[in-house]
């Protein structure tokens, strides 16, 4: 039990971690004096790590406990909202992995452009608000979920 409280922990902070930098990243895109390549890569690649490694800690630790060999744990002592808060986790861990995976390419190719191209930057921004909001909400089913 000490073990799942601690992988538990693990990937709730990661993702909090990953929340932490992403928010930075979106103030760095926010700035009015303009950004540089670098410093985008300084947030957008810990975050994708810190995501990528959560989400296998949340598929091959987590996953199985949460989820029997026939489906959800059917427990009379779990609460009746886990299986579908453990679904949706499920759901969203897949696609934040892709959305961090294409914020940071995107950055990584194209990073030097962001200063003069208005749409790249704002669909950058929309980008990593979306994988900050999926990232919030797993911070928040990680801390319902236990």
């Amino acid at each position: 039990m000490t073990k799942l409280i601690i992988l538990v922990t693990i990937h709730i902070f990661l993702l909090l971690t990953a929340g932490m930098f992403l928010y930075s990243f979106i103030l760095i895109l926010l700035n009015k004096k303009g950004t540089n390549k670098k410093s985008l890569l300084r947030r957008s690649v810990p975050a994708f790590l810190a995501i990528l490694i959560s989400y296998f800690i949340g598929i091959i630790y987590l996953s199985p406990y949460y989820l029997g060999k026939e489906g959800f744990i059917t427990d009379a002592s779990i609460n009746a909202n886990i299986p579908q808060l453990v679904f949706i986790r499920e759901l969203l861990l897949i696609p934040l992995v892709i959305l961090a995976f294409f914020v940071m390419i995107s950055v990584w190719k194209y990073g030097n452009k962001v200063n003069e191209y208005v749409k790249y930057k704002a669909s950058l921004l929309t980008l990593s608000l979306i994988t900050l909001f999926v990232t919030t909400i797993l911070v928040f089913l990680g801390i319902f979920i236990p």
